[in-house]
């Protein structure tokens, strides 16, 4: 073994569990989890939750069982990750209590869709919740904790992209799209009422002070777009720096937090480009209107 690499991993091994979860927060090396598994392999049930939960996202699948435990233990006081992926796992308490907790998120997130005028007309509150609710449950069924993501964000995007699938299934496309438009001045996050998507999308070029587009040319543009480009949108929607979206979504592939703020920066610079580049095809074809 390489003398400089022996010297790191005698300096690792020095350290202590909470110092290997810190550094591998701080590096995004997974060297310290596999020093810290293999250490306690036999004795996981010494682990903390926050180790054990590190120990998952990054594939230590076996440490499941001493998870549960501890939660159980500590009456479900854990995190909605921990609560999603054990309800995946058939534990009932869990996907009880998870689904208490999400009942008013769902309802606020349903009724945003609305004020910006996705839904399909003839539905009603009830209807729309119903639809949230929906997709909640496929929110539970699909989440990963291994993505490192946080749930409820991965929740707003999946009840968005079930309620758009009810939509497009509806007979009632066209008179949708001469009815609902959709302005670039609008909110993007329920958390913050400044930020737009013409800021998020904002081109130097082209200006949309005086322009509606109709909302259904905004989903069309949405759908050009990488999952990556969606993620990195959506993450800075909910008012993420580059340092936080970086670590989020590039933490796999750019190993230093300057490559990772790049990567971002790169993201939104694509998707600034292929904004610009559908609304000069939408001019053309006279879809904005003025």
């Amino acid at each position: 073994m390489n003398t400089v690499i022996e010297k790191q991993t005698k300096q690792l091994t020095d350290l202590s569990n909470e110092e290997l979860v810190e550094l591998y927060r701080e590096e995004y090396n997974v060297t310290p989890l596999r020093i810290l598994y293999s250490r306690n392999k036999q004795n996981l049930s010494t682990l903390t939750e926050d180790m054990l939960v590190v120990l998952l996202q990054n594939g230590y699948t076996d440490v499941k069982e001493n998870l549960y435990d501890l939660v159980k233990v500590n009456k479900y006081n854990t995190s909605d990750e921990v609560l999603v992926i054990m309800s995946q796992d058939g534990i009932e308490d869990a996907k009880d209590i998870i689904s208490v907790q999400y009942v008013d998120f769902v309802k606020r997130t349903v009724l945003q869709l609305k004020k910006r005028g996705r839904y399909n007309r003839g539905d009603d509150d009830d209807d729309l919740i119903q639809s949230g609710y929906i997709g909640f449950c496929k929110a539970i069924r699909d989440f990963k904790i291994e993505k490192k993501r946080p749930f409820k964000i991965f929740v707003q995007h999946v009840i968005k992209r079930h309620i758009d699938s009810i939509i497009s299934r509806s007979g009632n496309n066209k008179l949708r799209t001469l009815n609902d438009a959709f302005s670039y001045h609008s909110p993007v996050s329920k958390n913050d009422s400044e930020n737009t998507f013409e800021q998020l999308l904002k081109s130097e070029e082209y200006q949309p002070e005086h322009h509606l587009i109709v909302e259904e040319t905004f989903w069309e543009l949405w759908e050009t777009l990488s999952e990556t480009e969606k993620c990195v949108c959506w993450y800075y929607s909910e008012d993420y720096s580059y340092e936080e979206i970086g670590k989020i979504v590039f933490r796999d592939t750019h190993p230093t937090i300057e490559a990772q703020i790049k990567a971002v920066d790169n993201t939104m610079q694509r998707v600034k480009t292929k904004r610009e580049d559908y609304i000069e095809m939408l001019k053309k074809s006279k879809w904005v209107l003025s």
